[in-house]
């Protein structure tokens, strides 16, 4: 099974994490699409790249896709080797299906959508352009990929009208991502409590937060990550005033068992498009910190706190700080031991893909097509 991926960011830790795990089942992958975090990306995934893309700059990506549509000719052998087709984002979306109408081919494309951008819920003429082409494009795919429900009961299904297929696939690990002895890493049942908060750090609103805990004296937060200061201007500052506040710097897959493992709590609030995409979401350090056998901390009304709440794990809050000082000026080792506890009763099905995660590709149509169908 070749499958060519189409992405809006060959770097992005989502699309080398999707590329890992089709390589795990079996697939053969291609990455081919735009870079965002610099001109000459250090990957070993030897991405084709069309060309540098900027996050919020729409007419700089629109023109960067329109080009990378003209240099799809030189990449036709991908195309008539390709059995099928994942696409992530709108973008990587248009240039997948125009390319194939130019060639002449028809394979099973499949459009990934792990975050609803604020863009695409706006009520401006740009928005409304960028709805009604996402419209038009999805109806030529074989089915839509997210990560949580609430993007399909909340978008997909409302506001788009789409009735088509659905594959949810949400940010679990695989099974041969870690060892289990490397998540098997104690940490003192006592203070100082310590709250990680990996990831992407694009929510102001959180470190203030964080800010604010850590003031209880007996709280240290850890960060580790790629910083947005566009979202966080005053980062650096923050820190430099908080002692107990650290940051370590951007990380890779293979620090996850480390990271995670140092700390007792995972920060999984994120207000960066909150009512929106922030609430709809599950992240990737839900999972990260469930198989690190880490207390993740969420919002009560957003989709990660519903999940928690399912499976009767987590430290789950209506207000952060007023509910997390109190909770963490009383905690005591007992009572760290017990959500530590409820964290271990969740099965590992839901936090470890398993075979047939990504049974939809070998079931999807891909092996009907005529490759010399041009």
């Amino acid at each position: 099974m070749n499958v060519l991926y189409f992405a809006h960011n060959v770097e992005d830790a989502a699309v080398l994490k999707r590329a890992r795990h089709l390589r795990h089942f079996g697939a053969r992958v291609q990455i081919i699409g735009f870079s965002r975090f610099s001109s000459s990306p250090k990957i070993v995934e030897e991405p084709i790249i069309f060309g540098r893309t900027f996050d919020g700059r729409f007419f700089q990506r629109s023109v960067e896709t329109g080009k990378a549509i003209i240099r799809m000719r030189e990449h036709r052998r991908h195309l008539d080797e390709a059995d099928l087709i994942i696409c992530r984002n709108l973008e990587a979306l248009a240039v997948a299906i125009v390319a194939l109408r130019v060639a002449g081919l028809k394979r099973p494309v499949f459009y990934e959508c792990l975050d609803i951008h604020a863009k695409m819920l706006a009520g401006n003429p740009a928005s409304r352009l960028l709805r009604w082409l996402e419209r038009r494009l999805i109806r030529e795919t074989a089915g839509l990929i997210t990560s949580s429900g609430a993007f399909v009961r909340e978008y997909f299904s409302p506001i788009q009208r789409y009735d088509g297929a659905v594959i949810l696939l949400e940010n679990k690990l695989l099974p041969s991502d870690f060892t289990p002895s490397q998540f098997d890493n104690p940490v003192p049942d006592s203070p100082p409590w310590i709250i990680g908060w990996f990831g992407i750090i694009r929510c102001r609103k959180s470190l203030k937060m964080l800010d604010e805990i850590t003031k209880v004296g007996n709280v240290r937060v850890h960060i580790a990550g790629r910083v947005s200061h566009t979202q966080i201007p005053d980062f650096e500052n923050t820190l430099e005033k908080n002692p107990n506040i650290t940051y370590s710097g951007p990380y890779v897959a293979s620090d996850i068992p480390a990271l995670f493992g140092a700390c007792h709590f995972v920060w999984a609030i994120d207000y960066y498009e909150e009512g929106k995409n922030s609430s709809w979401l599950l992240p990737n350090r839900l999972y990260d910190s469930l198989a690190a056998k880490r207390v993740p901390i969420a919002l009560a009304q957003v989709e990660t706190g519903r999940w928690l709440r399912e499976y009767n794990a987590g430290k789950v809050v209506e207000s952060p700080v007023e509910d997390l000082t109190d909770f963490l000026q009383t905690l005591t080792a007992e009572g760290f031991v017990k959500h530590q506890e409820q964290v271990k009763q969740v099965p590992n099905s839901a936090i470890f893909h398993d075979a047939d995660s990504l049974r939809f590709i070998f079931t999807a149509d891909a092996r009907t097509h005529d490759h010399d169908d041009r």
